[in-house]
């Protein structure tokens, strides 16, 4: 069926409450790195497929707002929304000759790295007077997460969570068992000090440790240059490979000063407000 302007208008708003919840292109990189990403926006891993299965959830969501609506339909308009979408830098997500709504969506892959760092001295005081204060041993476990915004241009990013010795000592003798029982069923795991680090990190985030962020997210030029910083600050090395790991969304639609209101903080010309004024 053709769709009408409110089932449109509804696309366009499913896409910008999408949006919304993820990260504009502005707070990873500098206004001098967007203008070089705009030279060369696109680079080899187009995640394409990635690409397809955002598209179907949006199919999906308006389909659940109006079961009328046809798969075809929605795509034909995803694909040729029949205005020139405004992004923020260019994009062609789906490789298209003419924009679309999907243009307005950045899709990056994310790589991530987990390790159990070297243990840390800390000093409790005591309530009672004249007693020394109580050394514990804690570890930091640290997840490294890479985004891929170009073929040299790597947001880091990193998440710290820390756990006594004790806890630790405890945690790993669990997963040392599983991994222990998982060889024995025939399964190979390829690499088990990463495999042993990773399962610590879900196992602590199902248990919902606080996780902090010591290093300010940064933008790196080589992935060498990620190794080396992270063994100057943390005395330890990252591995040579990084496990693949969900999608990360950026908002391309544009943001301006002049669109900032108390019910727009961040001035983003929204899908909906693209079609209305097409």
């Amino acid at each position: 069926m053709e769709l009408s302007n409110k089932d449109k208008l509804m696309i366009c708003g499913i896409y910008d409450q999408i949006l919304r919840r993820n990260e504009m292109l502005t707070d990873l990189i500098s206004e001098e790195e967007k203008k070089e990403l705009q030279k060369n926006p696109n680079y080899k891993g187009k995640n394409y497929q990635e690409q397809m299965d955002m598209i179907m959830t949006i199919v999906r969501g308006a389909q659940k707002m109006n079961p009328a609506l046809g798969t075809e339909d929605i795509i034909k308009f995803i694909t040729d929304p029949g205005f020139r979408v405004k992004l923020d830098i260019e994009n062609n997500a789906l490789q298209s000759d003419r924009r679309t709504l999907q243009d307005s969506v950045i899709l990056r892959r994310t790589f991530y790295q987990t390790v159990i760092g070297n243990p840390i001295q800390e000093e409790l005081e005591t309530k009672k007077v004249f007693k020394k204060p109580i050394k514990v041993t804690k570890y930091p476990v640290i997840k490294v997460t890479r985004v891929d915004v170009s073929d040299d241009m790597f947001y880091v990013y990193e998440e710290i969570m820390y756990i006594s010795e004790m806890v630790k000592d405890k945690l790993m003798k669990k997963i040392e068992e599983n991994q222990r029982n998982r060889q024995l069923n025939g399964e190979i795991i390829p690499n088990i000090k990463r495999d042993t680090a990773e399962l610590l990190w879900n196992e602590l985030e199902s248990r919902e440790y606080t996780k902090y962020q010591i290093q300010e997210p940064t933008i790196h030029r080589t992935i060498e240059k990620i190794h080396i910083d992270f063994k100057d600050v943390h005395g330890i090395k990252l591995a040579g490979k990084w496990t693949e790991g969900q999608s990360f969304i950026i908002d391309n639609r544009p943001h301006m000063d002049a669109l900032i209101s108390e019910n727009n903080p961040v001035g983003t010309l929204q899908l909906k407000t693209q079609f209305k004024s097409r």
